[in-house]
């Protein structure tokens, strides 16, 4: 049986590597648009007239690109900080920014939309952000397995009874509200998971969807 500090591990790694993943794909474009200028600079002889259209829709890519993998940077350096594990005062809205934006793409091998809403109020809390940000991630995982492709699901901050937690809910490609997974295989396992994480979860009814609460110490 794995580990609660092998799935660690097996979290950090993943996150690690998804990241560098999309830093790839950003210098990928970022040196393909480059290579274009130059042949359109190339293409200038004798006088003739740059193609400034072309111009400015490479530099534009350009532009987009060094601004995506400036997010990147930013989001993998606040994960990695989390690595320390301290307990903190968290932004729990923030926490569930930082999930998904490192969980987009599994997410989009999937062909599902993941989002990040404003909530409600949630309390706040005394927790470890790399404890918070795994839990969320291994609901998400959980759940984006258990749904069918083209789906929309959003995550925001809400109060669970006076806890501080994440509310996932969504719908398929067609509309229809996606329902409650509490029935779902695998379900204990992931209760087992999330418990060793300070969190627990919950199968929503109202509205329907999967609720991560956490269980450490909230501050008055």
């Amino acid at each position: 049986m794995t580990t609660l500090q092998g799935r660690e591990a097996a979290f950090a790694g993943r996150v690690a590597a998804d990241a560098t993943h999309e830093m790839r794909n950003v210098l990928a474009i970022v040196k393909e648009s480059a290579g274009l200028m130059e042949d359109l600079l190339g293409a200038c002889v004798d006088g003739a007239p740059v193609d400034r259209a072309r111009m400015d829709r490479a530099l534009g890519r350009i532009d987009a690109q060094v601004g995506r993998g400036a997010e990147l940077m930013s989001h993998l350096n606040r994960f990695a900080h989390s690595l320390e594990r301290k307990p903190e005062r968290l932004d729990l809205g923030r926490e569930i920014e930082q999930a998904v934006f490192l969980g987009r793409r599994s997410a989009r091998k999937r062909r599902i939309l993941l989002s990040a809403q404003a909530g409600a109020t949630a309390p706040p809390a005394e927790a470890d952000s790399f404890g918070v940000q795994m839990a969320i991630a291994e609901a998400v995982e959980w759940w984006l397995a258990r749904i069918p492709e083209g789906a929309t699901v959003r995550l925001r901050p809400v109060d669970a009874a006076g806890r501080p937690a994440v509310e996932m809910t969504g719908e398929t490609a067609d509309g229809v509200p996606l329902p409650s997974p509490g029935s779902s295989p695998g379900w204990d396992d992931l209760q087992r998971l999330l418990e060793g994480l300070a969190a627990t979860a919950e199968a929503a009814e109202d509205p329907a969807g999967l609720r991560v609460a956490l269980s450490g110490r909230t501050e008055p």
